[in-house]
């Protein structure tokens, strides 16, 4: 896949400590061996719950702990939207909903050129930066974003070279800022442009917690789990772009009254984030993978890891288990959240399965160290997207 292309750098490379996490045998593989090798440690070698726990504090310190309190403060919605039998959609609202889709510019060619790219097994960052030179506006936001106190400690250099870009940055990090660069741009007014800016801004974390959760089971590439983080809400994107603000007003309305997303969405605009985001990733020509990323993507949250395709179930969960991890750490600027459409209580996950976490996902559920490297990974989130927990 295409995360061998740093490979071809062979480079070794200052990082600063507030890089990205790439994670795993990934990570192992890119980075010198003077790099930080941040990985999760392995759920075979956790220690039982009961032993050397040093007291309460870090008996919380766990996702254990996590998922408990998640399912204690638990207020399950009275409707909830099958997801197994969907409702259909109405043949006027199928045709809305395609019409305005049609509306939405595509995706520029440039894109696509880059997803070849990212596709090759033989990839090569030589390759990777004379594509994106060829865009201005996208090199520049590249290099901006590489030369930002995120990822440049004050010791290390300005670069103004793609290819040493794009390692410091990490690959899936810079095919997230290369897709939100050139994305259409969906905004209608200040209220509109808040909202899709908070739609991005959750799906980067989702992104980059996704690419944590799943390193520890090799069954599923970071890429892969970098565009499930990224892309799985697109279909929230295109409601702001579809609706008027009198159905917006009644969604928010809907949603911060306990009802579930989905359901609100159906009952209101006749079709849910899940159907626009289908809609809009054939409109934009996105890999199939993604259409089933959108398609499961709430499965986890209410339904057995064997109502997924067998394919896609460590990534629908890890997606799943990313919403709680953000939801846990963001939970004290929750009462500050009236502003937001999609807000976190949309959505109970209930269903999270402990079992497949541990056995499966290979996380452990018990260990500190786990907690740990996700909480400096959020307190990184919290210096670029302080808006998120406020």
């Amino acid at each position: 896949m295409a995360h061998l292309l740093l490979v071809a750098l062979n480079l070794t490379i200052d990082l600063p400590e507030t890089i990205m996490p790439l994670l795993g045998d990934f990570f192992s593989r890119l980075l010198s061996a003077g790099t930080r090798n941040k990985r999760l440690p392995s759920a075979a070698k956790e220690a039982a719950p009961d032993q050397g726990t040093a007291g309460q504090a870090d008996a919380d310190a766990s996702i254990a702990a996590i998922l408990r309190s998640l399912r204690a403060t638990a207020n399950p919605p009275a409707d909830v939207y099958d997801l197994i039998s969907p409702p259909g959609l109405h043949g006027n609202t199928l045709n809305r909903l395609r019409a305005k889709i049609h509306d939405i510019p595509p995706m520029p060619e440039i894109w696509h050129q880059i997803q070849q790219i990212l596709d090759k097994p033989e990839a090569s960052a030589t390759e990777l930066g004379a594509c994106i030179a060829k865009d201005p506006v996208l090199s520049a936001k590249v290099l901006m974003v590489c030369n930002s106190s995120a990822y440049r400690s004050p010791a290390s250099p300005e670069i103004t070279n793609m290819p040493l870009a794009i390692a410091r940055l990490g690959l899936d990090a810079t095919s997230n800022i290369i897709f939100q660069t050139v994305a259409p741009k969906l905004e209608k007014g200040e209220e509109n442009r808040f909202q899709v800016h908070q739609i991005w801004m959750h799906s980067q974390v989702i992104s980059s917690l996704t690419r944590i959760l799943v390193a520890p089971c090799h069954r599923l590439s970071l890429h892969d789990a970098s565009l499930m983080g990224m892309l799985h809400d697109i279909g929230k994107l295109a409601i702001l772009y579809i609706e008027s603000d009198d159905k917006l007003a009644a969604l928010k309305k809907a949603i911060a009254s306990g009802e579930e997303t989905l359901w609100a969405e159906h009952k209101i605009l006749g079709y849910t984030h899940i159907d626009a985001g289908i809609s809009l990733a054939l409109h934009w020509r996105l890999p199939k993978q993604v259409r089933q990323y959108i398609s499961y993507h709430h499965h986890a949250s209410s339904l057995p890891a064997s109502a997924i395709p067998i394919g896609l179930r460590h990534g629908m969960v890890a997606v799943s288990l990313a919403h709680i991890i953000l939801r846990h750490f963001t939970a004290a600027g929750e009462e500050n959240m009236g502003r937001l459409i999609w807000t976190p209580q949309g959505c109970t996950y209930a269903a999270i399965n402990d079992r497949f976490i541990a056995s499966e996902l290979q996380i452990p559920l018990n260990n500190e160290e786990t907690y740990r490297l996700i909480e400096r990974e959020m307190a990184r989130t919290r210096q670029i997207m302080p808006e998120l927990f406020s």
